[in-house]
């Protein structure tokens, strides 16, 4: 089985904009230290407050939440790690149990770097992961993409915007977290196009 399916992976949460961090009381207590908390993709997990308003922050994805390197009450810069989300192999987290949190150390998690293509947003808007909130992601982590594929939204002046790949890859990282703004040219998903060709060429040689 290929070692990008059965490793573990992290999904970064960041901060939306410069601002004050709180995060969700419930989930900061139980993702001290070594532990993680499950969360679903969508979930609230704070909130920046900037110029006396407070914004939510969601789950760029589902997995098992751990804490980032901003503190609660403190100022935090635009796109600063505020959690951690570890996404596990399929087979490991069904015997974990999707409600069940678990004790692990960030540093035996690998971030999986190994991208070689990064689809950018083509404009400025708030990025969506999701056609709808209670819908599936468009991709995950793990997940191969071809041409024209839809991966994400980005709503702008109240329009819906189909974000599309323009390459064969395996998504290898989601960069933006779920309802965060971004900028034109700004990173959203991170591919890995060496893997897809290598996958590719290896069924052509089976038909």
């Amino acid at each position: 089985m290929d070692d990008a399916l059965t490793a573990p992976v992290l999904v970064d949460v960041r901060s939306p904009e410069v601002g004050t961090f709180h995060p969700a009381a419930e989930l900061w207590a139980t993702s001290d230290g070594g532990h993680t908390t499950p969360v679903k993709i969508g979930q609230v997990v704070g909130q920046i407050e900037a110029l006396g308003l407070r914004h939510d922050v969601l789950a760029s994805a589902g997995g098992w939440l751990a804490r980032g390197d901003a503190q609660p009450g403190f100022p935090v810069e635009y796109g600063q790690v505020l959690f951690r989300i570890i996404q596990l192999p399929p087979e490991v987290a069904a015997s974990v149990g999707a409600d069940e949190p678990i004790e692990l150390q960030l540093k035996e998690v690998a971030d999986d770097d190994s991208h070689d293509y990064i689809i950018q947003a083509p404009i400025i808007g708030v990025f969506y992961a999701s056609p709808s909130p209670d819908a599936e992601p468009y991709v995950q982590v793990g997940q191969d993409v071809i041409p024209g594929q839809p991966v994400c939204l980005i709503e702008a002046m109240k329009m819906f915007n189909e974000i599309t790949s323009d390459a064969h890859g395996r998504v290898t990282k989601i960069l933006v977290a779920n309802g965060a703004t971004v900028e034109a040219g700004q990173g959203l998903i991170a591919l890995s196009t060496d893997t897809a060709e290598e996958r590719l060429l290896a069924l052509s040689k089976q038909q």
